[in-house]
C-alpha cells in the first residue's frame, strides 16, 4: 500500500457518507410534487366552486343537469350543504353518505334508492319525497317534515326521527329496527309488515295509523296514542306493550283484509272478546297509572 497516497474523498457534500445520499429520483419526484400540487388545488377548488355552483342554478333557477355529481363531489369534500334547496329534483341512487343537509327542502324530491347512511337532515322537509328502497340506516331526521312521503321497502335501522312528522307517511314493509320515533306524529301512517323490533315509540301519536302485520317484538309503545291504531295481525304484540300506551281499548285487533274492497275490515265481536280478555288479563296492568294527559 501507497503511504503517500491520500485517501479518495466520497462523493457529495461533506459529512454525509454514502450510504445516506439522497438518490437522483427522489428528487425528481420532490420537484415534480411542488410543481403538481398547487395545479392540483387549484382545480380541486375549481370544481368545488362549480359544484356549489350548480347547486344554486338547481336551487333557485331549476336548471338540475349534473346534480347528483355535484351533489356527491361536495359530500366528499366535507362541504356543509344545510339549508339547501332541491325540492322537486331527481337524486335516485345518488351517494350522500354523511351528507350535512339539515334545514333542507325535498319536498316531491326523487331519492329512490339513495344511500344516505348517516346523513344530518335535521329539522328538513321531504313532504312528498320519493325515498322507496332508500337506505338511510343511522340517518339523522329529528324534528323532519316527511309528510305523505314514500318510504316503501326503506332501511331505517338505528335511525333519529324522534319529533319528526309523518303523518299519512307510507312505510310498508320498512326495516325500522331500533329506531327512534319518540313523540313522533304517525297519525294516519302506513306501516304495513314495517319491522320494528325494538323501535322507540314511547309518546308517539299512532292514532287511526295502520300497523297491520308489523313485528313488535321488544317496542316501546309507552303512552303512545293508540286511538283507533290498527294491530290486526301484528306479531309479537304483548298485552303489557299494549297496556304500556294510551288508549289501547279503542285499537283493532281482530279482522282481515278484504280484497275486493281493498281495505281492512274489523271483525266487532272478535275483537271485543280480544279486548275482553285483555282486560281480564291482571299480571299484564302496569304497576303505575299510565299518563296520557298529553292526549287530552
Amino acid at each position: 500500500m501507497n503511504l503517500n497516497q491520500s485517501p479518495s474523498a466520497p462523493d457529495g457534500p461533506p459529512g454525509i457518507s454514502p450510504q445516506r445520499r439522497t438518490h437522483p429520483l427522489t428528487w425528481i419526484l420532490a420537484s415534480l410534487l411542488l410543481i403538481l400540487l398547487p395545479g392540483y388545488f387549484l382545480w380541486r377548488s375549481r370544481q368545488l366552486s362549480a359544484a356549489q355552483q350548480l347547486i344554486q342554478d338547481c336551487s333557485f333557477h331549476h336548471h338540475c343537469g349534473h346534480i347528483i355529481s355535484a351533489l356527491e363531489t361536495l359530500v366528499k369534500a366535507n362541504h356543509s350543504l344545510q339549508f339547501s334547496r332541491l325540492s322537486n329534483t331527481h337524486l335516485a341512487q345518488a351517494h350522500l353518505e354523511h351528507a350535512h343537509l339539515e334545514n333542507s327542502l325535498f319536498n316531491h324530491t326523487h331519492l329512490e334508492h339513495a344511500h344516505l347512511q348517516h346523513a344530518h337532515l335535521d329539522s328538513s322537509s321531504l313532504f312528498l319525497a320519493h325515498l322507496e328502497h332508500a337506505y338511510l340506516q343511522h340517518a339523522h331526521l329529528a324534528k323532519s317534515h316527511l309528510e305523505h312521503a314514500h318510504l316503501e321497502k326503506s332501511h331505517l335501522d338505528q335511525a333519529q326521527l324522534n319529533s319528526s312528522h309523518l303523518q299519512g307517511t307510507h312505510l310498508e314493509d320498512t326495516h325500522l329496527y331500533q329506531v327512534n320515533l319518540a313523540q313522533a306524529n304517525l297519525a294516519r301512517a302506513h306501516l304495513v309488515h314495517a319491522y320494528l323490533y325494538r323501535a322507540d315509540l314511547s309518546d308517539a301519536n299512532l292514532e287511526r295509523a295502520n300497523l297491520a302485520s308489523a313485528y313488535f317484538h321488544r317496542t316501546n309503545l309507552e303512552r303512545a296514542n293508540l286511538f283507533r291504531t290498527n294491530f290486526i295481525g301484528a306479531q309479537h304484540l304483548s298485552p303489557s306493550q299494549l297496556k304500556s300506551a294510551c288508549y289501547w281499548e279503542l285499537a283493532f285487533y281482530q279482522g282481515h283484509w278484504e280484497r275486493k274492497r281493498g281495505k281492512w275490515i274489523v271483525n266487532e265481536k272478535a275483537n271485543q272478546l280480544y279486548l275482553d280478555q285483555l282486560k281480564q288479563d291482571k299480571a299484564s296492568d302496569p304497576q303505575e297509572p299510565v299518563d296520557c294527559s298529553r292526549w287530552e
